[in-house]
């Protein structure tokens, strides 16, 4: 099954630059609070399960809001969302900077959210829908990339900025930063349409396909598994006293994705079959991580295995993304396959942590490998018979 190309010829390189800029501008507003997280909380007077709240609020907007961000970015169009989303994020990051209290913080940053839903909602979308089928895969390979990059971005940021810059003025550079990059998508994407563009848009899922239900559940999968491990492997580290260790492992574990994720682009624009990738990324991150138990407490072994499971699961979002446009029926369901995705995969990353923290809290290190393995197998199994659905359709 597949939605009628609306790049026969070349990719418009520009518009997909402005799209996959505007996901980097935005997924750094996912990083922006944590290195000023003490600041924070003395400025407004919050304990850290509030200020938590305030880092967690954009994916929790994301948990509740996908599918009506994908009806909205179905109405405005691909372009117009990814433009508003962008200026609506700067608005609540110059709104955040300004507040008060706690209250006006995370007014402003569900605001955030959802122009952070929008943008990434809309441009993958866009992506799928103006590239060719050449180059389709490593374009949604390189969107697969934009979490990683906008977290570095984020750090960069804080990293040089002065010392005298306090968390408000840090604030005022981000919206800045996205307002440029609102200016920018303004410019390059204009005039750029999806295929039959629609004007009418239902909520809902019944109109998603059976292939695309089964790409956003497995999707759901990847993300509870992505970030149980993000946040529990460097725990165990600490706990094998590996504790110098800790902030290369959560580094080299996030950056491993990218390379990771283009590495799988190119191959499946050599006609590398997406269920061998799958099963070699999920299985290949199980493997490294079980090779954990090898290394003991060395600093240099404990951080080949972050980067290893890293690099391995990279290869999921990128034939995720990249499946897209292969198992929708046309354009807007592009559109609702995306939304769903954003919504269950926050979702997806909302549990995945305090339910496989859970299992380690009760058995042990080794029954939250095992517990990881198994939702492992479960994803694999889901993504697969998405693929399948998709062919047969």
């Amino acid at each position: 099954m597949r939605a009628a190309s609306a790049a026969a010829g070349a990719t418009p390189w520009a518009a997909v630059v402005c799209a996959y800029l505007a996901g980097i501008a935005a997924a750094a507003q996912l990083g922006r609070l944590t290195p000023r997280l003490g600041e924070i909380q003395e400025a407004v007077g919050v304990g850290l399960s509030a200020a938590g709240l305030l880092v967690s609020l954009v994916t929790l907007v994301g948990a509740v809001g996908g599918i009506v961000a994908g009806a909205l970015v179905a109405r405005l169009g691909e372009a117009r969302a990814i433009v508003g989303g962008l200026w609506l994020t700067a608005a609540g990051i110059a709104a955040a900077a300004a507040a008060p209290a706690f209250a006006g913080l995370a007014g402003s940053r569900a605001v955030e959210g959802i122009g952070y839903l929008l943008v990434v909602v809309a441009a993958p979308s866009l992506m799928a829908n103006v590239a060719s089928d050449a180059d389709r895969p490593r374009v949604m390979a390189l969107w697969s990339t934009f979490i990683p990059v906008g977290l570095t971005l984020a750090g960069a940021i804080d990293l040089l900025a002065p010392d005298a810059l306090s968390w408000r003025g840090l604030f005022l550079v981000h919206a800045a930063l996205v307002a440029m990059t609102a200016l920018a998508a303004g410019l390059g994407l204009r005039g750029v349409r999806r295929p039959g563009e629609a004007q009418e848009e239902s909520l809902s899922f019944g109109r998603v396909s059976r292939a695309g239900l089964l790409l956003a559940g497995g999707f759901s999968g990847f993300a509870a598994i992505l970030l149980a491990v993000a946040s529990l492997y460097p725990a165990y580290a600490a706990a094998q006293g590996a504790e110098r260790a800790v902030a290369a492992i959560v580094v080299g574990f996030a950056a491993a994705g990218a390379p990771g994720s283009l590495a799988t682009g190119a191959a499946i624009a050599r006609g590398v079959d997406r269920g061998r990738l799958l099963a070699l990324g999920l299985g290949g991150a199980t493997l490294a991580l079980a090779c954990a138990a090898l290394v003991g407490a060395s600093p240099a072994g404990l951080l080949a295995v972050g980067v290893a499971a890293g690099a391995a699961l990279g290869v999921v979002p990128a034939t995720v993304f990249g499946a897209i446009r292969e198992v929708a029926r046309d354009a807007v369901e592009v559109v609702r396959i995306n939304a769903l995705i954003a919504q269950l995969g926050c979702l997806g990353s909302l549990a995945g942590p305090p339910l496989v923290g859970l299992v380690v809290d009760r058995a042990g290190w080794t029954a939250g490998l095992v517990g990881v393995a198994g939702l492992s197998v479960a994803t694999l199994t889901t993504l697969i018979a998405a693929l399948r659905a998709g062919a047969r359709a």
